[in-house]
């Protein structure tokens, strides 16, 4: 082969290599398109089709307060009670917690006072003070909640000790009508 022949093999051949090169990145290119869900996304499509557009409208006005929120609502480990000030009914458990308390009457209204207080000042008038009261609020919550899961555990006990002694009663009057038909079989 003579020095033209491999320069044109050789000239060829790079033309060769850089149209399957240009074809392999422009193939690259098109299934980098094809966009790849990830977990967070694929969690939000299912929450979508669990909630509908009314609640994903609900839940994005929820983030939009809580991302409003000043620093210092945000850093309390109790603004959970102070957030009741948004929902009514929430606010009624919280005062019938305090009303059902073993406070005195003294302290039952001046914690209600104070906590009516951050609720009418929330979010932008809350204080780092503003949790005092609510740590003993939290904790008469919690204390109610025990009690309530007591008296439900007691109540399943003395459920299943019933149920034990009514079983215990039917064995023994089984006993005893066997006893009665024995005596029975050895007096006749």
């Amino acid at each position: 082969m003579n020095r033209k022949e491999g320069l044109l093999v050789l000239c060829i051949g790079m033309v060769l290599c850089l149209c399957l090169t240009l074809s392999a990145i422009a193939s690259t290119g098109e299934e980098n398109n094809t966009p790849v869900k990830d977990a967070a996304q694929l969690k939000m499509e299912e929450l979508e089709a669990e909630l509908g557009e009314e609640g994903m409208q609900e839940v994005q006005e929820y983030l939009e307060l809580q991302a409003s929120l000043p620093h210092v609502v945000k850093a309390s480990p109790y603004s959970y009670i102070a957030f009741a000030a948004t929902d009514e009914e929430s606010q009624i458990a919280y005062m019938t917690g305090i009303d059902e308390s073993d406070l005195t009457e003294e302290e039952k209204e001046k914690l209600k006072a104070e906590l009516q207080d951050i609720w009418d000042r929330y979010p932008d008038g809350f204080k780092i003070e503003d949790n005092e009261p609510l740590e003993v609020i939290a904790g008469i919550m919690e204390q109610r909640f025990i009690e309530s899961e007591e008296s439900k555990r007691d109540d399943l006990d003395k459920s299943v000790s019933n149920e034990h002694s009514s079983s215990q009663f039917q064995s023994n009057i089984t006993l005893l009508s066997i006893l009665v038909t024995s005596l029975l079989i050895v007096t006749i």
